[in-house]
């Protein structure tokens, strides 16, 4: 009986240790920005390189959750090195949306959302100065009876007819003139919407890394990321110029690029190679 005791004191125990790391991660949940700083594009795929600012991690086991890296990337190719070596990264793991705030958007939604909520904004202004015409127009028809019981003589009449015209015409050329305005705006507005949409759902999020880390003390560390993703290409195309038909052409070689990671690429260093990364790359062995 005393055996079973003590097995069943150990076996509560050891559960309890392996239990309590697992509650530990949640205690210290930080977060950063990764900022893209350099990539090398293949035909099919690019190797982006980010780097985060200073964190401040405590003692102990935390998890840093990196927002603002591509939407897809490979979890092989990920490599992620402290700038301070008292630092252990125990894992790394990729995520979307790790901590479920919704509010790790990618770029191009991010653009997106500001370029509708603007566009909008300007149809609302066309619809509320049109209402305000047509209230305008309804209370001047609301106020044409005039005389009353002593009359009115004929050039106060004809006056008041020809103030009711006028003002009549202004009002409605406005009311139609909005409507126009109105139509073009709407249809602004509804092609940013659709591009909203394409950009919404699992595409608005951001992808995530999910760092894993043990400090023997409470330190500072930024960190530098590199990884993989599929989600960008480029083909050559030539630009060919000629200033005169008697002297040589001038061929110009560039490169058309297209990527869905999400993130904005705008003023960092690029790179592009023909190869294909994914191949074995090692020279063949010829036997003769």
């Amino acid at each position: 009986m005393k055996k079973t005791m003590i097995c069943s004191q150990l076996f509560l125990s050891t559960l309890f240790l392996l239990m309590t790391p697992q509650f530990g991660w949640a205690q210290n949940v930080l977060e950063s920005d990764a900022v893209l700083l350099d990539a090398a594009i293949y035909s099919r795929g690019a190797e982006l390189h980010h780097k985060t600012n200073q964190v401040r991690i405590p003692s102990g086991n935390s998890e840093v959750v990196i927002n603002k890296v591509s939407q897809n990337v490979d979890p092989q190719s990920i490599r992620v090195v402290s700038s301070n070596p008292q630092l252990t990264i125990l894992s790394v793991s990729f995520e979307r949306d790790y901590l479920n705030t919704g509010g790790n958007k990618s770029a191009v939604y991010l653009q997106t959302k500001q370029q509708y909520d603007k566009e909008l904004g300007i149809l609302n202004d066309l619809i509320n100065q049109r209402k305000g015409e047509e209230s305008t127009l309804a209370l001047l028809e609301a106020n044409r009876q005039f005389g009353g019981q002593s009359g009115v003589n004929p050039t106060t009449i004809s006056a008041m007819i020809k103030y009711y015209r006028e003002q009549y015409k202004i009002l409605a050329d406005r009311i139609v003139a909005y409507k126009q305005k109105e139509e073009t705006q709407q249809k602004v507005v509804d092609k940013l919407k659709s591009q909203l949409d394409e950009a919404g759902g699992s595409g608005a999020d951001a992808g995530q890394l999910v760092l894993r880390l043990n400090s023997p003390q409470a330190i500072s560390a930024d960190f530098n990321i590199n990884y993989f993703t599929v989600n960008v290409s480029w083909t050559p195309f030539y630009e060919i110029r000629v200033d005169n038909l008697n002297e040589p052409l001038q061929l110009v070689y560039k490169a058309n690029v297209s990527q869905t990671t999400g993130i904005d690429c705008k003023q960092i260093k690029l790179t592009f190679a023909s190869g294909n990364p994914g191949l074995n790359n090692n020279a063949p062995e010829l036997q003769p």
